[in-house]
């Protein structure tokens, strides 16, 4: 039992399910299309009330974790489309569905080391929602969201734009990037949605740097204020405090976007 916990707390999501397969079993799951739905809106038609249907049959599968009726959605999965974690997504809830998944498909088309063997921690798909929204257990996520990310060692940094983005206010994507800097050994790459290309080819560094000028770790705000308290309060406890953060934060935010911009000036090089 202790294996299967261990495997199921270090699961992602096949990038090949989220490409081919996801917003199919969305539509069917909703009755509808998805639209402009973001998934703080899949959270309410999911999980935010004790009659909430779950996703993919989740709510009635036990989970291998606690035991308990109710699993993470990657548990729901068939086997091939859940494995080990092989990178780790930093965005927002607050991210649209269509977006989200035209961003991942961006990286795919981007990195020639993407491949099926590609699976995605999405703590939306990979946490336990049952556990954390209708049974209200609380923990410290700060220390486990950090203990995950430098353990998979692969940070895929997903803006929802990049003149200032909403991934520079929430506290959560501000802790993720000062964690992954930490560690020499974790690699972060880049992406975000297919239509906003062209306009970064339009772009140079100095403009770059002033579209991500306003980084504010002590104001960054998370959905929970347990989480925001949590996170704050080892920033500020750090050696290098709320405005070392933010250069550090900055830095790497635009060393991957102008990493991001080379990527895409050899792909059409070679196209």
């Amino acid at each position: 039992r202790e294996e299967e916990a261990k495997a199921s707390e270090d699961a992602g999501v096949s990038l090949l399910y989220l490409l081919e397969y996801f917003e199919g079993d969305l539509k069917r799951a909703l009755g509808r299309d998805v639209g402009q739905m973001t998934f703080r809106d899949l959270e309410d038609e999911f999980w935010k009330s004790p009659d909430a249907p779950g996703f993919l049959g989740c709510k009635q599968k036990q989970c291998p974790r606690d035991r308990k009726p109710g699993c993470a959605v990657v548990d729901a999965l068939e086997k091939e489309f859940r494995s080990e974690a092989t990178h780790f997504i930093s965005w927002s809830w607050a991210y649209k569905v269509v977006d989200m998944l035209s961003a991942l498909r961006a990286w795919r088309s981007r990195t020639s080391r993407v491949s099926r063997g590609t699976f995605l921690w999405m703590c939306f798909l990979c946490n336990n929602q049952r556990a954390i929204l209708l049974d209200n257990e609380y923990k410290d996520f700060s220390s486990t969201f950090g203990e995950r990310l430098t353990k998979i060692g692969k940070v895929v940094i997903v803006l929802d734009t990049y003149k200032d983005p909403l991934y520079t206010k929430r506290a959560w994507t501000v802790f993720e990037l000062w964690t992954a800097s930490l560690h020499a050994k974790v690699a972060t790459d880049m992406t975000m949605p297919q239509h906003l290309e062209n306009s970064l080819r339009n772009e140079n560094v100095g403009s770059i740097e002033n579209h991500l000028q306003h980084i504010d770790a002590e104001n960054a705000k998370a959905y929970d204020p347990r989480d925001e308290a949590a996170i704050k309060d080892k920033i500020q406890k750090s050696a290098r405090g709320f405005a070392g953060v933010n250069t550090t934060v900055k830095k790497l935010l635009i060393d991957s976007l102008v990493g991001m911009m080379s990527k895409m000036l050899h792909q059409s090089i070679e196209h």
